[in-house]
């Protein structure tokens, strides 16, 4: 079999390969054939994670926390993301970021996000708004982070709600109904002092993810 033409694999088009093939009394056959090469789809990447949030005044905060990028052909592209902005974390007020990145290819995404820093006194939550994983508001002079989407659910009678605890002296925090603790929390109920094993969203002393302390 004779093959003539080439297919360049590397460049969009359509190639025309001719095959002739002869037998021992001299008789041919030809056949041909189109191979289209067709240009490979870039996908724009995506930012994940550059959502609204609010902090207090002195809060630490990263920008880059929890923000991450990637598409299909490049698989993660975090370390490729720029940000514009800064947040005073200081200064009372709304900050916005502006999220980018960019491919291999040069395709480019972009994300906005507003960080607001307030003092810690007024109310910030909103009944009517959607709070998503790790957003934090405060109410009635607490201080809430969201374990999960949640909407309309006062944050002091909802298991959605994480409050943030002040430590006492010794480390430990007063025990809270619906927070979670992890392996090694000190937590103190009803005038003891006991450890966390595990995860735990148990009262402290009533099953084994707790060890008593003191």
């Amino acid at each position: 079999m004779v093959i003539e033409g080439t297919v360049d694999s590397s460049t969009p088009g359509t190639y025309k390969v001719v095959y002739t093939v002869e037998n021992s009394q001299g008789q041919q056959a030809v056949a041909e054939r189109a191979i289209t090469v067709a240009e490979k789809i870039n996908h724009k990447p995506v930012i994940h994670g550059a959502t609204d949030k609010t902090i207090l005044v002195g809060e630490h905060f990263d920008p880059r926390e929890g923000v991450t990028a990637s598409d299909e052909e490049d698989g993660d592209l975090t370390d490729r993301i720029v940000i514009e902005g800064t947040v005073d974390s200081s200064t009372p007020g709304t900050y916005k970021l502006v999220y980018t990145v960019e491919d291999s290819q040069g395709l480019q995404a972009s994300a906005e996000r507003n960080i607001t820093v307030i003092d810690g006194l007024a109310d910030t939550y909103d009944p009517k708004k959607i709070y998503y994983e790790g957003d934090s508001v405060i109410y009635k002079g607490e201080k809430y982070t969201a374990k999960w989407w949640v909407q309309g659910q006062a944050p002091d009678t909802s298991q959605a709600w994480q409050k943030e605890l002040i430590p006492n002296e010794d480390g430990s925090v007063d025990y809270v109904p619906g927070n979670v603790y992890v392996g090694g929390d000190l937590v103190r109920y009803e005038g003891k002092l006991y450890q966390a094993k595990w995860w735990t969203q148990s009262i402290p002393g009533s099953d084994d993810t707790w060890k008593l302390v003191e």
